[in-house]
Parts: structure tokens; sequence; C-alpha cells
């Protein structure tokens, strides 16, 4: 049985995913299939209509001068504007290459309606979603997500939005389109976890044991958390996760996908602050009974 206890940072070496197909080479071909979803879209103009989207109001009339790195965008009047529930930046040169070929040629130069979606983070980037065109009130990130060329972020993506997004993300995983030729990653197989240290990331497989320690929670996919992928759920999270009915020992022997900021600290691993980042899949059972498998450390 394996307990995961506080583990000292490291580095682990990646390769490419085994059974799996080069992610860049995924991109490549999926680029076209993405230009094809969006390009043939209208463009945007100044008469975006002024509907309401995910209750955040009327939102406001913006000129996109330009698309910077990883999907940010520059506002005329010299604003930037992260794109609000989505992940967008994965380091795969095929992904961003089509992701700003997507982006420029339905934005650039363009009008579109700006919807902002909390604080200006510590970069200066004014997270918010965006309606490019007559997209019938579709947002550009359900656009991005239905085409593979981003995943939903727990968090920022509240009430209706959330639930459009999931729908957005669910047909380009059914359809293994863009990032889910890669998506979700084998916890089974760390190395393939490891490829993404510093990246976001989702990741698939049964959870075998959980472990505790006052800090923080476990959710150990392998016999040896050493080397493993695990899943750590901060002590300050614990109550949320309770009120969804995920607490650890209830999750042991279900298979899970969870979503997050990869890092190595003896093993891969994932901070799940937020119990949206923690999904049961159809194919798990809910093991709550199972609590044999659970252990408390101590510390």
């Amino acid at each position: 049985m394996a307990v995961a206890c506080p583990r000292t940072k490291g580095l682990m070496g990646g390769g490419e995913l085994p059974g799996r197909r080069a992610p860049a080479a995924a991109f490549r071909f999926h680029a076209v299939l993405a230009l094809a979803l969006l390009v043939s879209a209208p463009v945007a103009r100044a008469g975006v209509a002024e509907a309401s989207v995910c209750g955040l109001g009327s939102g406001e009339s913006a000129r996109i001068a330009a698309v910077l790195e990883a999907g940010d965008l520059r506002l005329e009047d010299g604003r930037t504007v992260r794109l609000a529930g989505v992940v967008t930046d994965f380091g795969e040169d095929g992904q961003a290459a089509a992701l700003r070929a997507v982006l420029e040629r339905r934005l650039q130069g363009q009008t579109a309606r700006l919807y902002p979606a909390g604080d200006v983070d510590r970069y200066g980037r004014q997270a918010a979603y965006l309606v490019a065109g007559e997209a019938g009130g579709r947002t550009l990130q359900e656009e991005l997500l239905a085409a593979g060329l981003a995943v939903w972020r727990p968090g920022e993506a509240t009430g209706p939005c959330r639930e459009a997004l999931a729908v957005a993300e669910g047909a380009a995983a059914r359809a293994r389109r863009g990032l889910w030729r890669v998506f979700p990653l084998p916890a089974r197989n760390p190395a393939a976890v490891s490829r993404f240290e510093g990246r976001y990331a989702i990741v698939a497989g049964r959870v075998m044991s959980s472990g505790q320690t006052r800090q923080r929670d476990y959710l150990n996919f392998g016999p040896v958390w050493r080397k493993d992928f695990t899943v750590q759920i901060p002590g300050g999270a614990r109550r949320a996760f309770a009120a969804l009915g995920k607490e650890p020992q209830r999750l042991v022997m279900g298979d899970v996908s969870v979503r997050g900021v990869v890092f190595e600290e003896g093993g891969p691993a994932i901070e799940a602050w937020l119990p949206e980042q923690v999904e049961r899949l159809a194919t798990g059972r809910d093991a709550g009974a199972d609590e044999g498998k659970a252990e408390a450390v101590e510390r």
C-alpha cells in the first residue's frame, strides 16, 4: 500500500508518449481541421449583438490590434486580454501555430464583444470572454474548445459558461480533435506525464490508494509514490471536495480524470485546489466503502 508523503522536488526526463502520436504531429494534422471549423465563421464587425454572456452584462465593443503569444490579445486601447475559462498555452509548436492562425483570422484588426470576467492579473492581463462576429452568442472560448485548440480551466468558468464550455470540450474529446489526440495522458505511465512538467495537462487513470497528512490529502495512481503519478489536495480544499462527495477515500479504485499544471516531487503530480479539477469517469465506480486502502499519516 502506497501512502504519499511530502517529497523533494526534482526533475525527471520525458519522452514521447508510448502508443500515441507525438503532439506536434497531431497538432499539424488537426490545424487544417481547426481552420476549416473556424475560418468559415463570419468575421467580427461593429454591430455585434449586445446580449449578456454568462451573466457578465452587456460587455463592450473592443477592437483587436494583435494576437500575442499563448493566445493573449492586445486591444487597440493598449490593454491585454487573456481568454477566461480556458488554457491555450501548451508549449507545442503545432498547437501554437494552429491557435495563432485561427485567432489572427478571426480577430486581428476586427471588432469583437468583450465580457470581462475577473480582475486584472499580475501580468496586467484582463480575463474576459469574447464573442467574435455573428457567432450566435457563442464565445470564442467555445469555438477554440470545439476545435481542440484549448481545454477548459476550472475557476473562471462559472454559471452558464461552464455548461457551454463543457459541451464544446466534450465534442472535441469525443472526436479526438487537436489536443485530444494527446489528452488524456495515461496516469499509469509517469514518464508520459512528466513530459508535461511545468505545463497544463489532463491525466486519467484509476486511483489505487489515498493518503493523508495534516497539510494535504493524496490520490495515488500507482504503488510507488516516489515515482508514480499523484494528485495532491491541500488541506484547505478538503471541505470543498467533501461537499461534492469527492473525499479521497471515496475515489479509491475509481477511474478519474485530473487537470492542472504538472510538477515533479519525486514523481509527476498535479495539485488540485478545486473539486472541478477531479472528475469521475463513467468507467469508474464509487469506492467509498473501500476505506481500507486509505491511510492517515501524522506528521
